[in-house]
């Protein structure tokens, strides 16, 4: 009788420890698996929009690029091929395209802005046709139309959300831990 008692005692401790390892598991294991699908919508929210609808910052800077050179073609018709306008444009909206994280693409988009501006006011000191004259104020319209949708779309405060969640305790403790990255804003 006292064997089984003292076997019982043996794996009732044995199952405790066990439990016990398991909880300490599925703590940070629950945590990083929460975090990072939350931090794949947040990508997912950038480059395809919250409902997957195309609707996103990386649509909107996309559709700015064309726009950029839809305006660099309207000024290769009036200005000279080597103009500092065309090339400043062209650059950005390379930079643009090759921008990787959301700062970077950030970054670019201002540039392109300001290279778009210029070459803006440069055309509009060229003697255009009625019919470019309307298409050079249309595409730059749409260029600061496309600014102003990014500037509403929520990426930025979901990505601050996540970031608060990991400057919290314990997130920040198990984010450092396991190596969960914060959220880059686009700005």
């Amino acid at each position: 009788m006292a064997l089984g008692k003292t076997i019982y005692k043996k794996d009732c401790k044995v199952a405790i420890a066990v439990m016990v390892l398991a909880i300490l598991l599925a703590i940070p294991l629950g945590f990083l698996r929460t975090m990072y699908r939350f931090y794949n919508d947040l990508e997912q929210e950038f480059y395809q929009g919250a409902y997957q609808d195309g609707l996103s910052i990386q649509s909107d800077l996309e559709e700015r690029m064309l726009l950029a050179q839809n305006l660099v073609t309207v000024a290769r018709r009036y200005l000279d091929a080597e103009d500092p306008s065309i090339a400043q444009t062209l650059q950005a909206r390379l930079d643009l395209e090759n921008a990787q994280t959301p700062s970077e693409k950030y970054q670019a988009n201002n540039r392109l802005t300001d290279a778009t501006a210029i070459l803006y006011e440069t055309l509009g000191n060229a003697p255009l046709s009625e019919k470019d004259q309307d298409y050079r104020r249309s595409l730059y319209a749409d260029l600061l139309s496309r600014n102003d949708t990014i500037s509403h779309d929520p990426y930025n405060r979901l990505a601050l959300e996540y970031n608060q969640k990991l400057d919290g305790f314990p997130a920040a403790l198990l984010a450092q831990l396991l190596g969960v990255p914060k959220a880059e804003l686009f700005q």
